[in-house]
C-alpha cells in the first residue's frame, strides 16, 4: 500500500514543506525528479479498476451539475453557446474551480490512485520513489461536433510542446461510453510513429501513455452525444546516485513543472 506523505493544493507548497532547511527530504536523501521514464512506461498500457469501488462517474456527474446542463453525461450541454471561445474558457475555469473543491470526486480520485494507479508503478522503482501525481484530476468535456473538449481546433500535439517533461505519464480515463460517443483520444505508439489509434475503451479502464513525447489528439465528436473523459500525469523522484548528491534540490527548484504548467501535484511514496 501506499503512503500519503501529504496532502497539500499546490505541488510546490508541499514539496517545500517535505525538506528541511538544506533543501533535503526530511526522511531520506535528495530526490531528484526523473528526466525520463523507464523504457517499460513508455509504452501503452490499460489498467482495469471496479466502478461499483471507485466510483468515478457518480462523482464526476455530480461536479459537471454544478456547470453544465447534465442529466447523464452523454447528455450534458453547456448553459451558453460553447462554439464561443470565451464561453468555452469559462465552463473549462468554471469545471476546474469545482473539481478543486468538491470532496467526493478528490476521493475517489484518490482510491483511485491508491488501489490501482500506484500499485502497478511501485514494481519499476526502488522503494525511494516519491510518486507526483497531479491533484486533482482534469475533467474534459466534447459537445457534439467539437473538435476537442474545450470546443477548440483538435491540434495534435505532445505534451512537451507546452513545458512538460518527459519524466512524466499520462493517464487517459473516459467516463462515457465509447460506444454512445464513436470518439476517444488518439495516441501515436511512439514519439513520431504517426500510428495513431483511439483509446477505444470503456469506463473501468484507464489508459497510460507517454503523453509528454507521443503525439496525441482528440477528433471531433461526430455523435450526438457528449464525451467525458477524466485525465491526470505523475512524475517520479527517486534517490539520486551518489556522484550526484551534492547538486542541491534548489538548483532544480524551477525545472519540474516551470512556466506555464499550473497543474497541481500532490506527492505520495512507498512506505
Amino acid at each position: 500500500t501506499m503512503s500519503v506523505i501529504l496532502r497539500t493544493s499546490f505541488f510546490r507548497q508541499g514539496r517545500r514543506r517535505n525538506l528541511d532547511d538544506e533543501g533535503r527530504s526530511s526522511s531520506s536523501s535528495p530526490l531528484m525528479v526523473l528526466a525520463e521514464l523507464p523504457p517499460p512506461l513508455r509504452r501503452q498500457a490499460t489498467l482495469r479498476f471496479d466502478p461499483s469501488t471507485h466510483r468515478l462517474r457518480e462523482a464526476a456527474t455530480a461536479v459537471v451539475r454544478k456547470v453544465m446542463d447534465a442529466p447523464t453525461l452523454e447528455e450534458c450541454r453547456g448553459r451558453h453557446d460553447l462554439t464561443k471561445r470565451a464561453h468555452r474558457l469559462r465552463c473549462e475555469t468554471a469545471l476546474t474551480e469545482a473539481a478543486v473543491g468538491d470532496a467526493t470526486l478528490l476521493d475517489a480520485y484518490d482510491g483511485l490512485l491508491r488501489d490501482v494507479v500506484l500499485p502497478d508503478l511501485e514494481r519499476h522503482f526502488p522503494a525511494s520513489t516519491v510518486f507526483l501525481c497531479q491533484h486533482p484530476p482534469t475533467l474534459r468535456v466534447q459537445p457534439p461536433g467539437a473538435a476537442t473538449c474545450d470546443g477548440g481546433p483538435g491540434r495534435t500535439h505532445r505534451d512537451a510542446d507546452y513545458g512538460h517533461r518527459p519524466g512524466e505519464r499520462n493517464y487517459w480515463l473516459p467516463l462515457t461510453d465509447y460506444e454512445a460517443t464513436q470518439t476517444a483520444l488518439h495516441v501515436e505508439s511512439a514519439p513520431d510513429a504517426g500510428d495513431f489509434k483511439p483509446l477505444a475503451v470503456d469506463y473501468g479502464s484507464v489508459v497510460a501513455f507517454y503523453g509528454a513525447l507521443c503525439r496525441h489528439r482528440a477528433p471531433p465528436n461526430p455523435t450526438a452525444s457528449t464525451r467525458v473523459s477524466l485525465d491526470f500525469r505523475i512524475a517520479f523522484r527517486i534517490a539520486p546516485s551518489r556522484r550526484r548528491e551534492a547538486r542541491s534540490l534548489d538548483e532544480e527548484e524551477d525545472e519540474p513543472f516551470a512556466g506555464p504548467l499550473a497543474s497541481h501535484y500532490r506527492p505520495y511514496s512507498s512506505p
